[in-house]
């Protein structure tokens, strides 16, 4: 059993040590989210020294140890944070669905967007992954920003009104749209042709979005559906840039890797016929987009950064 208000105080207590190169513990939910926060806080010339720790050790009675990890972890630490101790979190869907959220002033960090991946998946920088994976110079193939952009589009309905059920939930009214659900009806099927910018796929997502729309539509009324609508707007939620704040997981494996994979496939086919017969070299050459989009940082120029600036300088 952890007693989070012992652990809180050794980890202050560590930051006053002589010899200690940090003055600042900040919890985040695992290790990916402290290589996401160091790099957020080097960009924003954060001007404090942060140790981050990724996980929080139980040490039980029969002497095995348990690593307790993510955003319900970090948040038993909430009670005990000062300038010496902060959390990072993902926003989840906790920022549009609760009231009570903790925020800067409680010396904690957070997304604003979903989580993490939905940064990596920012759509200005997924094209040029895929050019560096194949090595390709054919920007024109697949427009990554317009399919994104149209694809939230599409799921945009279906999300409100399942910020509509969630936020029921919260409020003690029973849950009629899942989220698990919602992320089935709204991922891609899998990789997909890109011929007219993925036309086709969409078409099929649309169709799949209206008929699960269809089957909801006695669960809310149009001024509910209006009211929710405007409250998400202040956070800066439009029709085209939906993804930014769907579950960031099912974003991640089930849309993002669909689309960079195929995209990336059609880059190397076509490069592979620019190069017959000696294309081993080549293929040899080609970089794995999967391991690209996992190591992406390129997102810095994603609005919402502009929230997690503020934090750092208002810390």
């Amino acid at each position: 059993m952890v007693d989070f208000n012992v652990r809180a105080n050794f980890y202050k207590y560590a930051t006053q040590q002589p010899g200690t190169d940090f003055d600042l513990v900040c919890i985040v939910e695992d290790e990916e989210d402290e290589s996401f926060w160091q790099d957020v806080f080097l960009k924003n010339s954060f001007t404090r020294n942060p140790k981050f720790i990724p996980y929080t050790r139980d040490f039980r009675p029969d002497g095995t140890t348990n690593d307790r990890r993510g955003k319900d972890t970090v948040l038993r630490y909430l009670p005990y944070t000062d300038n010496r101790l902060a959390l990072c979190i993902d926003s989840d869907y906790d920022l549009l669905t609760k009231t009570n959220n903790p925020s800067i002033q409680d010396h904690v960090f957070q997304t604003y967007t979903h989580s993490i991946e939905n940064y990596k998946s920012y759509a200005p920088s997924l094209m040029n992954l895929c050019l560096e994976a194949t090595h390709s110079t054919d920007n024109q193939l697949f427009d990554i920003e317009k399919f994104l952009s149209d694809y939230s589009e599409i799921i945009y309905p279906l999300f409100v009104v399942f910020i509509i059920s969630e936020s029921n939930a919260n409020s003690g009214v029973n849950r009629f749209l899942t989220g698990q659900k919602f992320a089935e009806t709204a991922v891609l099927k899998g990789d997909f042709d890109v011929k007219n910018n993925g036309k086709a796929e969409l078409e099929d997502l649309k169709d799949r979005i209206k008929n699960r729309l269809d089957t909801l539509l006695t669960s809310y009324t149009s001024a509910e559906f209006q009211a929710t609508e405007q409250r998400i707007k202040t956070f800066g939620i439009t029709p085209q840039n939906t993804y930014l704040f769907f579950r960031g997981h099912s974003l991640y494996d089930a849309v993002t890797m669909p689309i960079v994979r195929s995209v990336s496939k059609s880059l190397k086919n076509n490069e592979i016929k620019k190069r017959r017969p000696n294309v081993q070299l080549y293929i040899d050459s080609c970089k794995d987009i999967a391991q690209l989009l996992k190591e992406n940082k390129n997102y810095h120029s994603c609005f919402l950064m502009n929230k997690i600036q503020a934090d750092v300088a208002a810390f």
